[in-house]
């Protein structure tokens, strides 16, 4: 029996839960969050366990694994995630760790296998997740005896990779811990997926390059300053050169009805001109003016202090099409 089963420590966070609860309460809402919300360590964790283990965030493009065995390593909360494409051309997301002894599996950021196999014990898995061989399972004969290998009750299919949920929608690729986790078109809701949509219409895509910044802060900090639409006009002057953002436009802020996600929008003073900034997670998709280039913040945060974000240049094969007047140019 696994004495582990019925063995319960507690929830060292309650305390801060219920602090938490009442700070949100409580809160002014014209102003910033309470400062542990950004410096905490037990918020921090708070964190890591109710958004980064529970929602749905962006774990890449479908672009970037385009053939059987391509795949990609990435970052999300503490937790090391590997994103391959099937036999069978399905997305699948894995815990990137060796079930027997928790080593890394593919520690390089992309590549091509035709298995998985782990480089301390070589136990090694189909692209599906599945454990198809352990070394020495039966033991080694020495004199006339076998000495070790795996119990006789031991079953492989026991011990595949841990899965993610895995949902893929315009070439965008979104992974889940939470396999109960709501469908992702209800995730993002009614008032959100049209503009998501419109960014990430299924175009085909390319990727160009690759981008990295660490930011010595919280991950809220980097998620506060996407929607916040009072500093672009005044900071980024090229907003208002090209008229995307600027005070005078016709804007507005479209929110879920949970209030998880946003969507920018801005009507310029150019003929045709919208500006789109749809947010479907704490990983959002950046995209820049012409349409043609996007940000995919999928970096690991280790502590309260730090985020990594890593941006995904890509391109659409066509340009973004629409009749004169039209919108025709969009930013996310």
């Amino acid at each position: 029996m696994d004495v582990t089963s019925t063995l319960s420590l507690g929830d060292p966070l309650e305390p801060a839960r219920k602090a938490t609860a009442d700070m949100l309460r409580s809160r002014d809402h014209s102003f910033s969050l309470p400062q542990p919300f950004y410096c905490d360590q037990r918020l921090f964790e708070i964190d890591m366990q109710e958004i980064f283990h529970k929602e749905w965030l962006i774990a890449g493009m479908t672009c970037e694994i385009p053939a059987k065995g391509n795949f990609l390593t990435l970052q999300i909360g503490k937790n090391p995630v590997l994103v391959i494409r099937g036999a069978e051309g399905q997305v699948h997301a894995f815990h990137n760790v060796c079930r027997h002894r928790g080593s890394r599996l593919c520690v390089s950021e992309k590549g091509k296998v035709a298995k998985l196999v782990c480089p301390y014990h070589q136990w090694n898995y189909s692209l599906q997740g599945d454990l198809q061989g352990v070394p020495f399972r039966r033991g080694v004969k020495q004199q006339g005896q076998v000495q070790g290998g795996m119990p006789k009750d031991f079953k492989p299919e026991e011990h595949g990779l841990t899965k993610l949920k895995v949902a893929c929608r315009g070439g965008v690729v979104f992974a889940s811990f939470d396999h109960a986790v709501e469908p992702l078109e209800d995730y993002l809701g009614p008032n959100i997926l049209p503009w998501f949509d419109r960014v990430f219409s299924g175009r085909p895509l390319k990727i160009l390059g690759y981008r990295r910044q660490r930011i010595p802060g919280n991950w809220k900090l980097m998620q506060e300053n996407i929607k916040d639409p009072y500093h672009p006009g005044l900071l980024h002057t090229w907003f208002v050169t090209f008229g995307l953002w600027r005070a005078d436009n016709k804007s507005q802020l479209v929110m879920d009805e949970r209030h998880r996600h946003a969507a920018m929008i801005s009507r310029g003073l150019c003929a045709g001109t919208l500006v789109a900034h749809p947010s479907a997670m704490p990983t959002a998709p950046l995209q820049s003016s012409t349409g043609h280039c996007a940000g995919n913040t999928v970096g690991s945060i280790h502590s309260p202090s730090n985020v990594d974000t890593m941006g995904t240049a890509w391109s659409a094969s066509s340009a973004v099409s629409a009749a004169p007047g039209a919108d025709n140019r969009i930013s996310v």
